[in-house]
């Protein structure tokens, strides 16, 4: 049975080359305990695909223990 999956898009206030504010939706990507970021990477491309910008966040989740 899959697992389910939760996404949050964002709506970011960037500034541009100038300084003209711009909208953006990002989708940030976390991946799960003892994963990488590489596991997200086909979701990555989906959701840009569909028009997201996506920020697909590294973490040491090997590294350390869960309470760490």
């Amino acid at each position: 049975m899959p697992r389910p999956l939760s996404l949050i898009v964002l709506t970011m206030t960037l500034l541009g080359s100038a300084n003209t504010a711009l909208a953006v939706e990002c989708v940030v990507l976390l991946h799960g305990l003892i994963r990488t970021s590489a596991s997200m990477e086909r979701m990555q491309e989906a959701i840009a695909d569909a028009g997201y910008e996506t920020i697909n966040v590294e973490y040491p989740s090997r590294d350390h223990t869960i309470e760490e």
